[in-house]
């Protein structure tokens, strides 16, 4: 039987998705039952999508610092 037909990638499925959702490592872990958080990071496998929106944030950051822009006194 190959992985991606096996019962348990609905753990690995899970797990990703409550990461992608922003749970804390912590729920997550206590959510699967797992005894270490080492455990529940070798089942989160995040989607490209998610990574992306994750460097698109970084270098937003970077460029507001560079440019020398308060992001605090742009929103107001």
């Amino acid at each position: 039987m190959g992985s991606a037909t096996h019962p348990h990638i609905a753990r690995h499925t899970f797990a990703s998705t409550c990461s992608e959702a922003g749970l804390s490592a912590l729920s997550t872990k206590a959510l699967l039952n797992h005894r270490s958080k080492d455990i529940t990071e070798g089942y989160q496998h995040l989607s490209l999508g998610h990574l992306r929106e994750a460097i698109e944030r970084v270098a937003a950051f970077l460029l507001e610092k560079a440019c020398g822009a308060d992001p605090e006194t742009d929103a107001a």
